[in-house]
């Protein structure tokens, strides 16, 4: 898989990876700098590869080749069972998905405000207690520590390393969210992702509020 020396867009995909034990190589381009693209990435933009000029690009040996994150992370839970046992459970599982993209716009919407401290405020006390409780709800409901079905899918992953995102950020406690907490160790404790979240080269999170 090639990416930005970062956690970025290609930490969901890692973690799933590293979840169905796949063996990988990982190709580095150097840090992201918006103004001063790293010469890897340009590089790898003039051979026409990349058919949006975008990474993370994943390739396997028989040729396949997928770049937009979204498309990775489907492809990847197909192929190693991690989308449900039926399409009412897959469907399931993309609606579920599609949350996060709305709370990750919660995020950015209030992290916009010119007043920094009270868009933090606003994260911390408005966007995800609200979206986070709508998970905490939907676990509670089923009285599980998965969100489908009976076993570990990629929107629980995918709510996995959400949940660890806010919390090494200090923008979100887990102490009044008991399912949430469930999952998060069950998730956590798995040994590809132990594994992986616990090795000391892993790139360190990624702040919103500095």
């Amino acid at each position: 898989m090639t990416y930005f020396s970062s956690r970025g867009l290609a930490e969901p995909i890692r973690l799933i990876l590293a979840y169905a034990g796949v063996d990988y190589e990982a190709v580095h381009l150097g840090a992201y700098n918006r103004q001063d693209q790293p010469e890897p990435f340009k590089q790898l933009v003039a051979s026409g590869v990349l058919p949006f000029d975008m990474v993370p690009m994943w390739r396997e040996p028989g040729g396949l080749q997928v770049t937009q994150s979204a498309a990775v992370i489907r492809h990847l839970a197909r192929v190693h069972n991690l989308c449900g046992d039926n399409e009412q459970q897959r469907t399931r599982i993309e609606e579920l998905v599609e949350g996060f993209s709305d709370t990750r716009s919660g995020i950015q919407a209030a992290a916009a405000q010119p007043d920094k401290a009270a868009a933090r405020q606003d994260v911390e006390t408005k966007v995800l207690p609200k979206w986070l409780g709508y998970y905490e709800k939907i676990l509670k409901t089923q009285n599980s520590k998965v969100l489908v079905g009976d076993r570990v899918s990629y929107a629980d992953i995918l709510l996995y390393y959400f949940i660890e995102n806010v919390t090494e950020q200090k923008l979100f406690k887990l102490d009044e969210y008991p399912f949430l907490t469930a999952l998060f160790k069950e998730i956590g404790a798995h040994p590809g992702i132990a594994a992986h979240t616990q090795n000391p080269n892993r790139y360190p999170v990624q702040y919103v509020f500095n």
